[in-house]
């Protein structure tokens, strides 16, 4: 996701809005990443991840973000609705977490995201 010769994309907009960088004499590209804000203590939304998954290894996030948002850096301003970007756990009256707050088992192994693009 973020190493140059993958997707070269950024969890901060000013980065990412600079456009590209040079290493090694070659230009590269970059995508923001808005998915990263769900991260941690404080972040956005409900849950933490699109996945959960605890293992038994010496390091383990529990959530991960297995469903990801990419967006160019032209389309910050006018296209890409941030404040729409959602982890979805509900869907009518089906809570899709269980009482832990972690995806119920047999719904799904991930939840599924949203989220709104003016101008299109």
């Amino acid at each position: 996701m973020i190493q140059t010769t993958g997707l070269h994309s950024t969890f901060d907009k000013r980065i990412a809005c600079k456009g590209s960088r040079i290493v090694r004499e070659k230009t590269y590209n970059y995508f923001y990443n808005p998915m990263w804000s769900f991260y941690g203590e404080y972040g956005k939304g409900d849950v933490n991840g699109t996945y959960y998954k605890p293992v038994n290894k010496p390091v383990d996030f529990g959530w991960n973000m297995f469903d990801q948002v990419l967006v160019r850096p032209s389309l910050l301003a006018n296209v890409f609705d941030e404040s729409s970007l959602k982890i979805i756990t509900q869907i009518g009256s089906v809570n899709l977490l269980n009482n832990n707050n972690v995806i119920k088992k047999g719904l799904s192994d991930h939840l599924p995201i949203e989220f709104n693009l003016n101008n299109i």
